[in-house]
Parts: C-alpha cells; sequence; structure tokens
C-alpha cells in the first residue's frame, strides 16, 4: 500500500502497522476521555460502481471553519462531537492494542487542527476533485480486472496526519482509507492527475486476498512493488512523482545511485518478519537504521514486478498466491541483483 509512515505522526504510524520502532515508554497512561459512540447525523454511504464509500473529509472542513474562535480544548471536543463520533474505530484507540492512551490521540487533534490553516483551501480543492475523480478511476481499475468485487468500505477522511491512504484492520474488517490531509501533504505539485495512487490503493484490496497470508519482507515488497507495477500500466504517462516514488528525498533516484547494495541488502532480509529491516524499506519519518534510501522497498519491489512482467500479465501476477510467487520473487532478486553487478563491474 502507500501507506506512507509520515513524520508528523510516525509513532502513531508505526502504531497501526505493528512497527517494533514504537517508543512504548513515551505514552503514559492516561484515563481515558472517550468520544462520542454515535454520531450526530447519518454518514451518507454511497456506491461507485461496486465500491462502498463514506465520504467525511468535508465534515473536518465544516468543523473547522466554525470553530476558529474556539479554545483549543472545546474544539478537541467538538472535533470528537462532530467528526470523530462518524468513524469511532478509526479516530479512537482502540485499534491501536493498548499502545495509545487517550492524552495522545488528544494530541494529534490539536496538532492537526493547528496545522491545518496553510492547507484549508489545498483541501477543499481534494475534496472536491476526490468526488469525481475516484468514481472514474473505479470504473478504469474495474476494465482493467473485470474480477474485482471488493468487500471493504472506502473511507474518506481527514486522518489526522496517519496516512494519505491505505489499509486498516478495523473492527476485525480491512478498511481502504483515503487521509485528505495525507494526500495534500505529501503529493507534490508535480502530481497533477491522481489516478495512479488511486489504483495503486484499490489494486491492495484486490490483491490481498488473492495473495493470501504472507507474513515476511517479500510479501510487503511485493504487495507494494505490484501495486506501483499495475498503476504504472493502467496510467502510463504517470510521472515518477504520482506513482509516488519520490517520497522521501527523491527515493528512486537515490536507489538506483546505490541499486546494487540496495539488492544484496533487500535479498538478506526477505524470508524475515524483521520490523526495523520493514521500517527502513517501506516507512520514513523514524530512526535511519542504514545508509540507504529509507522506503525504498517500494522502488525494488517495482524492479521486481517489471521483471516478472516480462513473462505474466497483469491479471496473472494478481492472481499468483503467496506460495506460487515467492519463487518467483526470489529469482527475480538475484536476476536484479546479477544484472546490477554486472554494470557496476562487480
Amino acid at each position: 500500500m502507500t501507506a506512507i509512515a509520515k513524520t508528523i505522526a510516525f509513532a502513531l504510524t508505526a502504531m497501526a502497522l505493528g512497527s517494533g520502532q514504537i517508543a512504548v515508554a513515551q505514552i503514559v497512561p492516561q484515563t481515558p476521555t472517550q468520544a462520542p459512540t454515535q454520531p450526530q447525523t447519518p454518514v451518507t454511504a454511497t456506491k461507485t460502481a461496486t465500491l462502498d464509500v463514506h465520504d467525511i473529509a468535508g465534515d473536518f472542513l465544516t468543523f473547522w471553519d466554525a470553530t476558529q474562535d474556539k479554545p483549543m480544548p472545546e474544539r478537541v471536543a467538538i472535533f470528537k462531537r462532530d467528526v470523530a463520533s462518524k468513524f469511532p474505530s478509526f479516530y479512537g484507540i482502540d485499534r491501536f492494542g493498548g499502545k495509545a492512551t487517550w492524552a495522545f490521540r488528544d494530541g494529534t487533534i490539536e496538532t492537526s487542527i493547528t496545522a491545518f490553516g496553510p492547507i484549508r483551501d489545498a483541501y477543499a480543492a481534494k475534496v472536491a476533485a476526490i468526488a469525481k475523480d475516484l468514481p472514474r478511476n473505479t470504473e478504469v481499475f474495474m476494465q482493467a480486472f473485470p474480477d474485482f468485487h471488493p468487500d471493504s468500505p472506502v473511507w474518506i477522511l481527514h486522518s489526522l496526519g496517519e496516512m494519505d491512504g491505505g489499509t486498516r484492520e478495523i473492527d476485525g474488517k480491512s478498511v481502504l482509507v483515503f487521509g485528505v490531509d495525507g494526500m495534500v501533504k505529501y503529493h507534490n505539485a508535480n502530481v497533477h492527475d491522481e489516478s495512479a495512487f488511486f489504483h495503486h490503493e484499490l489494486f491492495h484490496i484486490y490483491h490481498q486476498p488473492r495473495l493470501g497470508p504472507c507474513a515476511e519482507t517479500w510479501c510487503s515488497l511485493w504487495r507494494e512493488g505490484l501495486a506501483v507495477y499495475v498503476s504504472s500500466k493502467l496510467d502510463p504517462t504517470a510521472n515518477e512523482d504520482e506513482l509516488l516514488l519520490i517520497l522521501p528525498d527523491n527515493m528512486a533516484a537515490a536507489t538506483r545511485a546505490k541499486l546494487l547494495p540496495s539488492l544484496l541488502a533487500l535479498k538478506a532480509v526477505m524470508m524475515t518478519q524483521d520490523q526495523a529491516a520493514y521500517a527502513d524499506l517501506f516507512q520514513f519519518g523514524g530512526p535511519k537504521v542504514s545508509d540507504l534510501p529509507q522506503r525504498r522497498g517500494y522502488y525494488l519491489g517495482f524492479l521486481v514486478a517489471q521483471e516478472l512482467g516480462q513473462t505474466y500479465d497483469l491479471h496473472t501476477l494478481a492472481n499468483m498466491p503467496a506460495a506460487q510467487v515467492q519463487p518467483l520473487v526470489a529469482k527475480a532478486v538475484d536476476q536484479l541483483i546479477a544484472r546490477a553487478s554486472h554494470q557496476t563491474g562487480g
């Protein structure tokens, strides 16, 4: 997924992803301040082809505009009443498995309110654009994958700095979340079209049940790399910015400059479930554990998918279960290492 770990709430994002980088000692247990569990008004659910879409991104905008003259504690309380109550399972703390307190969550709410002013207009424009772009891109995706029958609900919202987009396990169900605040902050001015991003995230909910249970590092490499590859095929004019391969610090170019050591380091951890290795390959904003580019797993996985794409079509690649595709991924990594070694004279 492009569930990209962000600096604004890296610890919170790491909790959601199960990262071993969590600084649990910094989270002091507090008496919970419960968010309301019932919405004041019902959330309207719409159908985008076969996609169940719940759009509450505009609720944050309405709340923020209406409470600018109020003190921060009151704004936090109103946010919980008017916005968080519409998706309490996302905005609450239960999904973090005891690793977050309400005091911590209140801090992320306050930070998001404070930071919203400079992005307010861009956020409003993005909310309006998504209402048109998501249905259009869902139709394109379904033309490529006509057997796409998702049962994952889609929520469009302000993510409190957690994400631009990605799946989350909420109430025992996989949910696809688009964080409009993350899209505004991390999709830069060179992202003229969000089609590749939407196709990337839609592919995850198509691919997940077909790949099946898979927890090793290679599984994340394949999930993310294939999602980038599919989006590049569905959006052949997409640049590396639109494929989100430049985050952080021009990541794809930086990885190409260190391709052989990046591939060798990847090979060493592919069959492990090492959380530090995972974070270094697929997240950024946390402590660096190597001199290789953070989040490079997306680009390396893309190269692996390109390699296999020379032999298999998109539908075949997307429908391979883990046991079938694992040796193919391993072989592709070896081929990439051999090629990179030859090119560098190694």
